[in-house]
């Protein structure tokens, strides 16, 4: 299960009933392995992975973004190539608001518990974003 994180809200309000232009987003793995609260932050609560050639990987604000029919918007298929040395602890995804550095966590999700773990040198972690907002009042 993901999680809409606090500024991910009110990013949705904004885009939604302040009719802002948001800019582009960026995705990136984390290394917790449990759903984070709400009010998570980088570097507070969600902790980035690191290693040789990993970056955050630009999730453009475009046609890239299919409406489902199961009401979810969906981002086309991107790959995380691991480099020299492997990655330890990649556990989950988030979409942030900035290529590098300090931003907004938007949206975060773990893996399955299979998936979850250290990544040899030379693995491709693929990664297709979908996100659904669902009625949990019904």
């Amino acid at each position: 299960m993901g999680v809409i994180h606090t500024l991910g809200q009110n990013y949705v309000r904004d885009l939604v009933f302040q009719g802002a232009i948001q800019g582009d987003l960026y995705l990136g793995l984390m290394e917790e392995g449990a759903v984070r609260p709400v009010s998570a932050t980088l570097n507070s609560g969600v902790t980035e992975v690191t290693g040789t050639g990993y970056s955050r990987i630009l999730i453009a604000n475009n046609a890239d973004w299919l409406d489902t029919i199961d009401g979810r918007a969906e981002h086309v298929e991107k790959t995380f190539n691991v480099g020299s040395g492997g990655w330890n602890n990649v556990r989950g995804w988030f979409l942030i608001n900035a290529a590098s550095g300090a931003g907004a966590v938007l949206f975060s999700e773990i893996f399955p518990a299979v998936e979850q773990g250290n990544q040899l040198e030379g693995v491709a972690i693929k990664i297709k974003t979908a996100i659904r907002f669902k009625d949990v009042t019904q």
